[in-house]
């Protein structure tokens, strides 16, 4: 697993514990047992700051995504556009050189606990408001980035109104109001360069 000079902080410190605990030959077992656990937890919240999905970050070959995130519930070919990696509904999309450049999970549902929870033998994700919480607004979510310091803008995404954070990822809500008038939560979006506008 390569560390990059120019991953973000928190990216560098995941790769750092992944290194320390997969390989107590370095010379680090200590700060491995201290650092990581079993299962290394993916933080949404981190995802939503910073745009690393644990260690994993836009621009990883998938061999490498597939050695910090491990089995993946499913790989998909997409024929010429390339491929995409299900880990319940959160995925992965690689372009046709398995270079990775979007992740999302836009199947939320608060009644689907699979929607939103994750865990294998290598990671575990933490899916901090993406929960059974039924009645999730832009809001109630940007109450919670405000407590987290997370700064966002919120912004027309395809005519409809959502959540953007400085990192680029969207967190994304229906354009059309539910039997109790809200506008539903739909999941995250990381399509970094895109306009979307």
């Amino acid at each position: 697993m390569a560390i990059n000079s120019d991953m973000p902080p928190r990216c560098f410190l995941y790769a750092i514990k992944s290194i320390a605990y997969k390989n107590p030959h370095y010379g680090m077992p200590v700060i491995a047992s201290v650092m990581c656990s079993d299962n290394m937890k993916i933080y949404i919240k981190d995802f939503i700051k910073i745009g690393c999905f644990g260690p994993v970050k836009i621009g990883m070959p998938k061999e490498e995504v597939l050695e910090y995130l491990g089995e993946p519930d499913s790989d998909n070919d997409l024929d010429e556009t390339g491929s995409i990696l299900l880990y319940a509904r959160y995925e992965l999309f690689f372009n046709h050189e398995n270079i990775l450049w979007s992740i999302q999970n836009d199947n939320y549902d608060p009644k689907e606990p699979v929607s939103f929870k994750f865990e294998n033998d290598s990671v575990e994700i933490d899916s901090w408001f993406l929960n059974q919480d039924k009645g999730q607004t832009i809001d109630s979510v940007s109450k919670l980035l405000n407590e987290q310091n997370v700064k966002y803008s919120i912004v027309e995404y395809y005519g409809r109104k959502v959540i953007k954070a400085e990192s680029e990822v969207v967190v994304d809500f229906s354009d059309e109001e539910n039997e109790t008038g809200i506008h539903e939560l739909i999941g995250l979006r990381y399509w970094p360069g895109e306009n979307h506008t």
